[in-house]
């Protein structure tokens, strides 16, 4: 991929704002991507132009483009 790589990290927690360990997070489109920690947090290397997924039995789904993040919180 020519696309330029950054580092993404963050939390994800529920309405409550406890944390959420196990939400699925992936590269749109790809199978790249990673889990969040007992914590709720998570890091991976994505292309510049990505739309992260997260996903999580129960929740709806959220997409957010990476842009010029380096920090994504969301909020299930």
């Amino acid at each position: 991929m020519t696309d330029q790589q950054k580092a993404i990290s963050g939390k994800v927690t529920d309405s409550r704002k406890l944390p959420l360990p196990g939400v699925t997070v992936v590269v749109k489109g790809t199978t790249t991507g990673t889990a969040t920690g007992v914590d709720g947090t998570y890091s991976l290397s994505v292309p510049r132009n990505a739309v992260l997924v997260y996903s999580f039995v129960g929740y709806i789904s959220q997409e957010i483009p990476v842009e010029e993040h380096t920090l994504i919180n969301v909020r299930l």
